[in-house]
């Protein structure tokens, strides 16, 4: 019986830990790279129901964001190209 509860306890925290670094490694993903490679990302990360993808909202605010950053940025880079025109 005491075996069985160790045995479940490192199977318990095995799973936590793989857990805990793949959500790290989708962090990193959707805050590296291009929008296109983020979105590309997204989308093969994202789990399948029926003919629906299902992506975590978590996700989606992390690429909107991201997509939101870079708009800023496009702006500020187009505003001081006309500056100098």
């Amino acid at each position: 019986m005491r075996l069985s509860k160790k045995i479940l306890c490192l199977v318990f925290l095995v799973s936590v830990t793989l857990s805990a670094q793949n959500r790290a490694t989708v962090t990193k993903s959707l805050n590296e790279g291009t929008i296109e490679n983020q979105f590309d990302y997204l989308i093969k990360k994202s789990n399948r129901y029926q003919e629906f993808k299902v992506v975590k909202t978590t996700w989606l605010i992390q690429l909107k964001k991201s997509a939101g950053d870079s708009l800023v940025s496009l702006r500020k880079d187009l505003n001081l190209s006309l500056i100098h025109i």
